[in-house]
C-alpha cells in the first residue's frame, strides 16, 4: 500500500526507499523490515482499521510525509462496496482491505489479512488485491455471502 502511494507525487517518495517502478524483492523486503516497526500486530493480529490507520500516520510523519488514511467501515452491499472501490479507485487513493473472519474455506488465506484493492470489474463483480506477492479476484458476491461485513469487513485508504 505504501509502496504504491509512494508513486502518488514526488512529496510521497519518502514512503518507499527501492525503486517504485521495479518494485524489486529485496527493495520491498527491506521496505516491509521498515514499515514492521511501525506496524504492529497485536496478539490477535491487527484487526483495528483504526489502529492500523494510526500505525500508517506514525510511518508516514517519521519518513516526513504527511498521510491521512481514512477509514471505512459498514459496507453491506454489492453496490456499495463497488461504489465505494470504484470512488477510491478512481481518485488514485491506495486502498486496503481487511476481511476478519470468512466461513468459505477458499477465503482461509485471506482471514485477519490486510490486502491492497487494485482493481474492481463491476460487470464480473470482482475486486483484485495485491497479496503474499500475488494478485487474486474476489468475487463480491461470495465475499458478502461468508461473512457480516458490517463487523468483519473494514477498509482504509490513503
Amino acid at each position: 500500500m505504501l509502496a504504491i502511494y509512494s508513486r502518488k507525487d514526488g512529496s510521497q517518495s519518502g514512503l518507499y526507499a527501492g525503486d517504485s517502478d521495479t518494485f524489486n524483492i529485496k527493495d520491498f523486503i527491506k521496505h516491509m523490515d521498515r514499515v514492521r516497526r511501525y506496524v504492529v500486530p497485536g496478539p490477535f493480529g491487527l484487526t483495528s482499521a483504526t489502529a492500523f490507520a494510526r500505525f500508517l500516520s506514525s510511518y508516514g510523519d517519521d519518513a516526513k510525509c504527511r498521510l491521512r488514511p481514512e477509514i471505512k467501515k459498514g459496507l453491506a452491499t454489492r453496490p456499495e462496496i463497488e461504489d465505494y472501490v470504484k470512488e477510491e479507485l478512481l481518485m488514485g487513493k491506495s486502498l486496503a482491505m481487511l476481511i476478519l473472519r470468512h466461513r468459505d474455506s477458499a477465503f482461509d488465506d485471506f482471514n485477519w489479512h490486510w490486502m491492497n484493492v487494485t482493481n474492481l470489474d463491476t460487470k464480473a463483480g470482482s475486486m483484485s488485491i495485491g497479496t503474499y506477492g500475488e494478485r487474486y479476484e474476489i468475487d463480491i458476491e461470495r465475499l458478502l455471502a461468508g461473512t457480516d461485513p458490517l463487523k468483519n469487513i473494514k477498509f482504509v485508504s490513503l
